[in-house]
């Protein structure tokens, strides 16, 4: 599994008009925010198929959504040298059309099931998720087992998806941050397949719907899969229904492709510059291997990197969000979420058995969270788009709700607007 890449510091000078606009004062009535609580650990029924599906069943009676994550081993770090980034490619396709289904027909059926389908590529692995009404369950863990086994990429649908990430890599190459976070991966991991980050025009240019045929074969297959179902069902129910929809996917009789070996060496201790001739941005960013996620001391780094940087998203000041409450406010609920992840990922460790590897430990993980997050924080995580002089009452309606984690969803977010009320002038 990659060392996670830690970024010590991240500044960006940028010119902004908000700094003129007339400031939003808070109330001054927002009640007292109490302790901090523990947040529960959701219950994990896991298990694993005949033919090497790994399935984790998180039921949550009430909600009225299920949401579907899986993880297939294989991500921009197992793609082939000639063509680095081509996994961004593959998850821009695999939902463009099956044996059975179009593009279309697909989207249509999930839409009639109230929900959609989204997929992305990470560096070890390729993401592909979808919710639904908990009603309609049915018809989402079908769709989503027809890509999963015969997504068939056509020809029209990969020209138009290649011509689309062709502008959206020209766009990013336009943005000072996305430029410095290739140029660290590229300091820090040198030829390393972890050194990509994204595709390249060339890589976007040859590659056909027949190279994404051939590494959809060798990476989706059913050892190398874990399947997360988040929402109101019942467990011995939902599982049987994953063994009559994906039970019979079986995996090719060829060894699965090698995860990458480890990077070696230590990152050179020196300075870097990027010239950009116009930008009138700067983005310095430092970095350098952090502990793997399997490592005892990962959970220590994550607090450490939160006390130096990584709670300054959260906070409302006037320069950064004069005007913009909404936005911030959405950002309250995502850093709620965040403790989520924590929780899931260290409950997602001690599940395992010790035999597995840490990258293995590491997908489960991060499926497991994301499937969480959208089927159980949903719900509550609209209020935050509202912004805090609107979503303070329906905050305060929360706390007298009957689910536990959603009082105290809204308890920490009313702490965090009463925080930020303390620290206008």
């Amino acid at each position: 599994m990659m060392r996670t890449m830690r970024i010590a510091i991240a500044i960006l000078f940028f010119a902004s008009l908000s700094f003129a606009q007339k400031e939003v004062r808070m109330p001054k009535d927002l009640p007292p925010y109490g302790a901090e609580k523990p947040l529960p650990v959701p219950s994990v029924k896991s298990a694993k198929l005949d033919n090497g599906l790994t399935v984790w069943l998180v039921s949550e009676p009430g909600f009225p959504k299920v949401a579907f994550t899986v993880a297939v081993r294989g991500g921009l770090a197992a793609d082939p040298a000639d063509l680095p980034g081509i996994s961004e490619l593959l998850s821009k396709t695999v939902d463009q059309g099956t044996k059975a289904r179009t593009a279309k027909q697909i989207a249509q059926d999930l839409q009639t099931a109230g929900g959609d389908l989204s997929a992305a590529s990470r560096k070890d692995f390729i993401e592909v998720s979808t919710a639904v009404l908990a009603s309609k369950q049915d018809t989402g863990i079908t769709v989503l087992s027809d890509i999963l086994q015969n997504a068939s990429f056509p020809e029209a649908e990969v020209t138009l998806a290649k011509r689309n990430l062709s502008e959206s890599l020209r766009q990013r190459e336009s943005q000072p941050a996305f430029l410095a976070t290739r140029a660290m991966a590229k300091v820090l991991f040198a030829d390393h397949p972890y050194s990509v980050t994204a595709p390249t025009q060339e890589s976007i240019a040859a590659a056909t719907s027949a190279d994404l045929r051939r590494i959809f074969a060798q990476r989706f297959r059913p050892d190398q899969t874990i399947l997360v179902a988040v929402g109101d069902f019942d467990n011995a129910k939902m599982m049987e229904i994953a063994k009559a929809k994906l039970g019979s996917w079986k995996a090719p009789g060829d060894t699965p492709p090698a995860a990458p070996s480890h990077p070696s060496g230590t990152p050179e201790h020196a300075v870097f510059v990027v010239t950009r001739p116009g930008s009138v941005q700067t983005t310095l960013a430092l970095g350098t291997f952090g502990p793997l996620r399997g490592d005892p001391d990962y959970e220590a780094a994550d607090v450490a990197n939160a006390i130096y940087d990584g709670t300054d998203a959260v906070m409302l000041s006037a320069e950064t969000s004069v005007g913009k409450y909404p936005a911030e406010a959405a950002e309250y609920m995502a850093r709620i979420a965040a403790a989520a992840e924590s929780s899931i990922n260290k409950h997602g460790f001690q599940d395992l058995p010790p035999a597995r590897e840490p990258s293995h430990a590491a997908i489960v993980a991060d499926a497991a969270f994301r499937a969480a997050r959208e089927a159980r924080v949903s719900a509550i995580e609209a209020l935050g788009r509202l912004g805090p002089a609107q979503a303070i009452e329906p905050l305060r309606a929360c706390l007298q709700d009957q689910d536990a984690r959603i009082r105290e969803y809204a308890e920490r977010a009313l702490g965090q607007l009463e925080q930020a009320r303390q620290r206008e002038p």
